[in-house]
């Protein structure tokens, strides 16, 4: 909505990567309903690297994300993201609400557009939508379960980019298999002010 800044942003980061000798990335997360051709464009050109908030398949994402019109807004996102030529470093954020979210199917749908999917728990009340809590706990650890299998069956017959997808980004299940690929112990559990800005 404000492209020129986010434009600007960029290249401020892109001056400082030199300034610091540190690579400086420009990312954002979109809801993806204005990424026209030529806004991706600016964005890709800009190097940014960006993802879009979407909540798995359409009944679970529709539930929560709506249009001025309170239309559910999957379908037109879905229509922006085929439109990306360069998809490889486009990643989708999936939010986990006390809505029940077939992780399974939500992981199969995604990665046929996104080569990154991270899911995230809301953590708290947020805009009336609540996250994790004693009532649906159980029901998410089964989903993870149940994903886990899935994406270990993958995986032990050689289709490695299941696994990828996950260890790609951001991901909490991701972050956690990776932990236990390279036995490494976490030393901070937020990079805020050591590694990104928000």
């Amino acid at each position: 909505m404000k492209m020129e800044f986010i434009i600007e942003l960029a290249e401020y980061c892109h001056f400082m990567s030199n300034e610091i000798c540190k690579e400086v990335l420009p990312m954002l997360v979109t809801n993806g309903t204005l990424l026209t051709k030529e806004n991706v464009d600016k964005l890709q050109s800009a190097g940014y690297i960006f993802g879009i908030s979407i909540d798995g398949y359409q009944e679970s994402h529709d539930a929560n994300r709506v249009n001025k019109k309170q239309e559910g807004t999957y379908r037109q996102i879905i229509k922006n993201v085929k439109k990306i030529k360069h998809r490889e470093y486009l990643g989708a954020a999936v939010t986990l609400t006390t809505g029940k979210m077939d992780l399974v199917k939500a992981f199969k749908t995604l990665s046929k557009f996104f080569t990154t999917i991270s899911i995230k728990p809301v953590r708290s009340l947020d805009h009336g939508i609540e996250g994790i809590n004693e009532d649906n706990i159980e029901e998410i650890k089964h989903q993870y379960t149940i994903l886990y299998k899935y994406i270990l069956q993958k995986t032990l017959k050689g289709k490695l980019d299941h696994l990828s997808v996950l260890l790609n980004g951001d991901d909490y299940f991701g972050k956690f298999i990776q932990r236990i690929i390279l036995n490494h112990k976490v030393s901070t559990r937020c990079d805020a002010g050591l590694g990104r800005f928000s």
